[in-house]
């Protein structure tokens, strides 16, 4: 009983750790990646703070349907793309649409689900 409570805790931990709460991960590779100035990394990480925590009030807002709360992430995802356009370069945003295009591409090959997992409709 006890090994497979601690095998829940390692496989819970290994899995939450997947995606980076903080984004550090991610401000990190799109910094390398697109190789972004000091400043455009300072502006990118505000853009990317102020998104995550309208997009985290959404996700916990649980009156919404599944289809308000998509249309409203999508809404958000939008301003979020609108706002990063201003701050990347035509190369940076060329290269940045192409690689997310294919990591939503790769991840629906995999089999990975994005949004929420209780299905109100």
């Amino acid at each position: 009983m006890g090994l497979m409570f601690v095998s829940t805790i390692i496989f819970a931990q290994r899995h939450g750790s997947h995606r980076d709460s903080t984004g550090v991960k991610h401000l990190e590779r799109m910094k390398t990646e697109l190789l972004l100035t000091d400043n455009q990394h300072t502006q990118v990480k505000m853009i990317e703070t102020k998104f995550a925590a309208t997009r985290n009030k959404v996700k916990a807002d649980t009156a919404l349907t599944v289809g308000t709360m998509r249309n409203r992430m999508k809404k958000i995802e939008t301003e979020r793309e609108v706002q990063l356009k201003k701050v990347l370069t035509e190369p940076q945003w060329t290269k940045w649409t192409s690689a997310r295009t294919k990591h939503v591409s790769d991840s629906k090959k995999h089999g990975h689900r994005h949004g929420r997992k209780d299905h109100k409709g």
